[in-house]
């Protein structure tokens, strides 16, 4: 059996002996304390970041200097939702973000999980603010409405959609998003282009969809009844699929002109 590191003078037989030391060294209970300090310093995660993490394979001296950073830019999804911050190393005097479970698990190409973090920050860096009807829940009436539910079409429905688009229509945006998370410091390439014809189609979709105002516990609530309820009426949202998709599989001009027109 093949053996991963050395890192920092240990190996590991399995991925999950892996993940438990590198969760002892992230220690979340400090990230999610009052105190600080917010960084640490371990050669352990930076040999294996670069040695297994896709974004640092070019790097040959390993990092040692990380942190849970504030994410201070509103397009990236926080991925430290307790108190806005994210994992991240020092790189290069600035702070890239990175996830260590893509160090455990490497991946080998753009995957389906990658692209819903991104419509998880088109969604919260442009549409979430927008589409929030109430300050208080709608469903308990007595918490602060924390999150905006997708009631028709949800989120991952839109997602399931653009992720099709993207493989049957776009495989050079694909590719050209998979290199930009090969390079740890290209972050505003990773962003949506808001002319591009599948941005229009995500935004689209979110533009005509419903939505409810909710407080986090009340979300969780509906989330899970939703997946539970299958009887949810798709063939008015298997109509406008169809007919956006045609539409993006036209030239980019051609379909964005159209769809604006039809918004």
């Amino acid at each position: 059996m093949r053996m991963i590191g050395p890192y920092d003078g240990e190996r590991f037989v399995t991925e999950r002996q892996l993940k438990n030391r590198l969760s002892s060294i992230v220690a979340y209970k400090d990230r999610m304390a009052e105190r600080k300090p917010y960084e640490f310093e371990s050669l352990l995660l930076g040999e294996a970041l670069i040695d297994r993490h896709h974004a640092f394979k070019a790097v040959t001296v390993a990092p040692t200097r990380f942190g849970f950073v504030k994410n201070l830019d509103p397009d990236l999804h926080h991925h430290g939702r307790g108190k806005g911050r994210t994992m991240s190393v020092y790189f290069k005097s600035q702070w890239c973000i990175f996830s260590y479970h893509h160090i455990v698990s490497p991946l080998q190409g753009y995957t389906k999980k990658l692209f819903e973090l991104k419509c998880r920050d088109r969604w919260q860096g442009r549409w979430q603010k927008e589409k929030k009807s109430s300050h208080m829940c709608v469903r308990c009436r007595n918490r602060l409405a924390a999150d905006v539910d997708h009631i028709f079409p949800s989120h991952a429905q839109i997602r399931d959609v653009c992720w099709t688009a993207l493989n049957d229509h776009f495989p050079d945006l694909k590719h050209q998003w998979w290199a930009s998370h090969q390079d740890p410091l290209a972050g505003k390439a990773r962003r949506w282009n808001d002319t591009h014809p599948l941005t229009v189609l995500y935004d689209q979709l979110t533009q005509q969809g419903s939505y409810q105002s909710l407080c986090k516990y009340c979300h969780r609530i509906e989330t899970r009844n939703r997946a539970k309820d299958r009887t949810l009426d798709s063939l008015s949202l298997g109509a406008s699929i169809k007919y956006l998709l045609g539409e993006v599989a036209q030239p980019e001009t051609k379909a964005h002109t159209r769809l604006r027109e039809d918004s």
